[in-house]
């Protein structure tokens, strides 16, 4: 294969990965606070025996960004923008810190240490983490979970909300392949130039 064929299978190549290259999706959600709450209920409660659970509502906005981790898997993390509580018992309550995997609809994932790193051999972590849990279809979500508030306790959340604005933008990698594109095309002319000349 002589160096022009060489050049057009890459530049064909190049635009083929730029047409199919992923952008970072970004939404913005409204959470509809008559169908959303965090709860309390004691681990440890004083005197003894069990407590009413303590139930708060929440409101207010957050962002949902769809990326892909240094695996290349489809995650989704959350950004607080607006939120509101009453004051709450035990301290203020804090949204996943944790990339969650989803699926296109479904996501899941907890923040045990251990999911981020490619180790060989096991690995161990003491603590509470957290998790959540839920689905997003681009218009709507709906998560629960546990929001750690030290080693032992937690807030459980029920959390609905809607999108009130969506965005997406190309990644660097992105970018960088439509570049490539253009010179590819470029070849692909020169190419068709060259054969012109030389027939």
């Amino acid at each position: 294969m002589n160096i022009i064929k060489k050049l057009t299978v890459a530049a064909l190549v190049l635009i083929f990965s730029s047409s199919s290259a992923l952008a970072l999706s970004i939404y913005t959600l409204d959470i509809q606070t008559e169908l959303s709450e965090i709860t309390y209920s004691p681990f440890f409660p004083i005197g003894g025996g069990s407590a009413p659970p303590e139930v708060f509502e929440i409101s207010g906005r957050f962002s949902l960004i769809v990326d892909t981790d240094s695996y290349y898997q489809t995650v989704l993390r959350f950004e607080p923008i607006n939120i509101s509580t009453p004051t709450l018992s035990q301290g203020p309550f804090n949204f996943p810190t944790f990339p969650l995997g989803y699926d296109g609809l479904l996501f899941s994932d907890n923040g045990d240490p251990c999911n981020y790193f490619d180790l060989p051999g096991s690995c161990a972590s003491m603590g509470n983490f957290g998790y959540a849990v839920g689905s997003f279809d681009g218009f709507s979500l709906k998560m629960s979970g546990e929001a750690p508030i030290d080693y032992f306790e937690s807030y459980s959340y029920s959390i609905q909300a809607s999108v009130v604005e969506s965005s997406s933008v190309p990644e660097p990698s992105t970018f960088m392949l439509l570049g490539s594109s253009v010179l590819a095309l470029g070849v692909i002319r020169f190419r068709k130039s060259y054969n012109e000349k030389n027939a």
